[in-house]
């Protein structure tokens, strides 16, 4: 993909390159979404003989019908589930080496979890112990997407254990929202008017964007009205989330770009000048050629 090389043994330290795309998938055709019953962001199964792995459903007429796409960055410390290496056959070049790592036959299907959910901490102290992880570092702090086949409130008890250690989760002051009946769970804790981390859990994967909060991670301190809309996961002034990073090098969001479209930039030349996406390496170009063609 556009900004991770290889396993991003050192893209991947680069947090601004993770903010583009920070969690591994696996691009289909609609078509093929259909007759697998797969829906746009859903969590879905490749296996083969070799192997297996879990990974977000995108979905795309980019993609040729019958052929699936799964980028090979993600490695065990980015992700639960999603080395690409596993499903690869074991044919390599005779003189190089290299394995065939364009071509496996594999199958593809929903995959089935009993909730969905993210963990963001300021510390990352261990990997999450469930079904699917995958991790993305922050600016002050390290992202988690997170699902699980086991009961949602063993799960929330275990994850919430990673924001802080142990010595000192008397310090921590919890706000807390629960639904044990249908596993919704929403925890937020604050040290001295801090943002420490938060945990949201839901069964069928309704959770808010996660902009905002990664946000208040990097305050200093949180206002009254922060710390009471932490639990909604949305700014209490409701603003708007600024969608997916497309221009890495000045930070603009998808919502920031579509917003100038609808005030008339038609190209990428006045996008440039709006607000100077495109403007530096050039490697978001074709991104924004797609928004402004959709």
């Amino acid at each position: 993909i556009r900004d991770q090389w290889h396993t991003m043994t050192r893209t991947g330290k680069a947090r601004r390159l993770l903010q583009h795309i920070g969690e591994p998938f696996v691009a289909l055709h609609p078509e093929d979404a259909r007759r697998h019953r797969i829906g746009d962001g859903q969590l879905a199964s490749v296996e083969n003989r070799h192997g297996a792995i879990v990974m977000r459903a995108r979905l795309t007429t980019d993609q040729r019908p019958g052929e699936l796409f799964v980028p090979m960055h993600w490695s065990s410390p980015f992700s639960a589930r999603a080395r690409m290496g596993a499903l690869v056959q074991a044919t390599t070049d005779p003189l190089s080496g290299q394995p065939e790592s364009k071509f496996s036959r594999v199958r593809v299907a929903p995959c089935a979890v009993r909730w969905q959910g993210f963990l963001i901490t300021r510390e990352r102290r261990d990997d999450p112990r469930c079904f699917y992880w995958s991790y993305s570092p922050l600016p002050q702090g390290h992202l988690f997407e997170l699902a699980g086949r086991d009961d949602p409130d063993r799960a929330r008890r275990r994850l919430a254990a990673l924001i802080s250690e142990p010595g000192d989760a008397d310090d921590l002051h919890w706000l807390e929202m629960q639904d044990p009946y249908i596993g919704h769970f929403r925890q937020a804790a604050v040290r001295n008017g801090r943002l420490m981390g938060v945990l949201f859990i839901h069964p069928k994967g309704d959770l808010p964007g996660r902009d905002w909060l990664i946000e208040m991670l990097q305050r200093n301190a949180l206002e009254d009205m922060e710390r009471r809309a932490l639990l909604s996961g949305e700014a209490p002034d409701g603003g708007a989330e600024s969608g997916p990073v497309v221009c890495a090098c000045f930070q603009v969001g998808e919502s920031a770009i579509r917003a100038r479209i609808e005030a008339g930039d038609g190209s990428v030349e006045a996008l440039g000048k709006s607000l100077r996406c495109g403007t530096n390496c050039g490697s978001c170009i074709p991104e924004l050629k797609h928004i402004l063609a959709g």
